[in-house]
């Protein structure tokens, strides 16, 4: 009967590491879709702003303070990404197109003193790397927008 006993308590035991290891991960990545929600929730505000920006006449620096805005939030995207803060393949893969994106305009629109600077969005620049992303020029709704502006 002892024995029995013992059986019983063992696949309870077993049972409930399954369920605090199920429970883990699960939450791990809750959290993790909070943090790129709200990375989401910046960048939809930003295109938001920019529509404004790119109407007005004599906007350079608002569309500069813009331009930093949204640089620092892709190196935080790519800071947690590179972290492993966010591990899930399929939420990496959600922004890559984002990252594409963000990438051309970098190209297109970031200081020219930022470009070449090592310590500059540096965790933007290794995970571009890391990813193998291909520099395409994307038709999107945010490099259209930046075809409207030509600063200096």
């Amino acid at each position: 009967m002892s024995d029995y006993v013992v059986i019983f308590a063992a696949l309870i035991t077993v049972g409930s590491i399954v369920y605090v290891i199920k429970t883990y991960t699960r939450n791990r990545k809750l959290e993790q879709i909070k943090l790129l929600d709200s990375i989401l929730k910046e960048l939809k505000e930003m295109q938001k702003e920019v529509t404004y920006l790119v109407k007005e006449p004599n906007n350079k620096l608002k569309l500069d303070d813009w331009d930093n805005r949204f640089f620092n939030t892709c190196e935080w995207l790519a800071f947690l990404i590179n972290t492993g803060e966010i591990k899930d393949k399929n939420l990496e893969n959600y922004f890559e197109d984002t990252l594409v994106q963000a990438r051309d305009m970098f190209d297109q629109y970031a200081k020219d003193t930022d470009k070449p600077n090592p310590k500059r969005f540096r965790e933007f620049k290794k995970l571009l790397i890391h990813m193998k992303v291909k520099v395409k020029k994307t038709e999107s709704f945010m490099s259209r927008l930046f075809t409207v502006r030509k600063c200096p």
